[in-house]
């Protein structure tokens, strides 16, 4: 069965990023590298995630798998609920949801559901060069920043109506929700490793 297209490409690429500063904390990455820790001593990258096998300079893992007990929720339901509370107030503020929003037909935030949580890991030349890459079957996406030791690795969103990509400079903790249906990608990175949470709701 063909997972549905919730929104119209051209309206996504039209609606506004929501940002959220400092969201995160020390704490909170530190919880997330232990939840990591965790799942790689019980599977392997690929075990854990088939697409390891192929990617180039940038490795996911994700968190919320049945097989390792979602250890997002299990270890770091402080997060979670962070970035879920985020995701209610950024729909209510972009009115994503309201009526005559691109999200109307889809119910309150409340109910929405992780699909997926990831911690993705970029190392030198690791990027998402698709322009036009977004995420298919989901409603909305939550990036969030994790460190700031590299250069490069600069996460965008678009297309402007010049076809041009905004960029989003992020610190640590830093968030940031959009339609999931909106573009996005990631710049190569050129010194240093990037980590980074990707959590979508559907």
């Amino acid at each position: 069965m063909n997972t549905p297209l919730w929104v119209d490409i051209e309206t996504a690429q039209r609606t506004s990023v929501a940002y959220c500063p400092g969201l995160l904390t020390q704490d909170d990455f530190a919880c997330i590298k232990d939840a990591v820790s965790s799942i790689l001593e019980v599977e392997d990258p690929v075990e854990n995630n088939q697409g390891n096998a192929i990617y180039e300079n940038k490795l996911c893992v994700i968190l919320n798998k049945a097989s390792t007990n979602d250890m997002l929720r299990q270890r770091c339901p402080r997060v979670l609920a962070k970035i879920l509370r985020f995701a209610k107030n950024a729909s209510r503020q972009q009115n994503w949801t309201a009526p005559g929003g691109p999200l109307e037909s889809c119910g309150d935030v409340e109910d929405f559901q992780v699909r997926t949580a990831e911690r993705w890991r970029y190392s030198v030349g690791g990027g998402l060069s698709n322009q036009t890459h977004f995420d298919h079957g989901s409603l909305l996406t939550l990036v969030s920043a994790l460190d700031d030791g590299y250069e490069g690795g600069v996460f965008r969103t678009g297309l402007d109506a010049d076809d041009t990509m905004n960029e989003h400079y992020m610190h640590p903790g830093d968030c940031v929700c959009f339609l999931s249906h909106k573009y996005h990608n990631v710049t190569p990175v050129v010194k240093g490793t990037r980590h980074s949470l990707v959590i979508e709701l559907w």
